[in-house]
């Protein structure tokens, strides 16, 4: 594992957010607006932390994404040259994780922590509880 800068890469993404592993979205655009309604019901501290238009991972080719503390990873690749915003990123995770999470009961993402970023593709575990 090697040494992480904060420059590098976010230590920690998507906190604040309230989400549960749960249904099936068929486009993405159906499932901003269900983060954009999300954000409605949310106070403004939770907010503040967690906005789904930023973009916290900029111009980075893919990163990796485990469960938990799970030994398998799932590379996922931004939407655009940009980078990830945090709606992309979360509607990655919920179509990677929810067919693996299905009939083990609801799951809620409590968030990303980066655990290494060798050759500048950075590895994240994904908190659910």
């Amino acid at each position: 594992m090697c040494v992480i800068s904060r420059e590098e890469f976010p230590i920690e993404l998507l906190n604040g957010i309230h989400w549960v592993f749960h249904g099936t979205y068929d486009d993405r655009a159906i499932f901003k607006f269900q983060v954009a309604d999300l954000m409605r019901d949310m106070d403004v501290f939770s907010y503040a932390k967690w906005r789904p238009e930023l973009l916290p991972l900029k111009r980075v080719p893919c990163i990796r994404v485990c469960l938990n503390n799970s030994d398998k990873y799932y590379e996922i690749q931004p939407f655009s040259e940009e980078g990830f915003t945090n709606c992309d990123l979360l509607y990655a995770l919920h179509d990677i994780f929810t067919p693996e999470l299905k009939g083990k009961g609801k799951y809620f993402l409590k968030g990303l922590i980066l655990k290494s970023s060798g050759g500048g593709i950075p590895c994240y575990q994904c908190i659910v509880h």
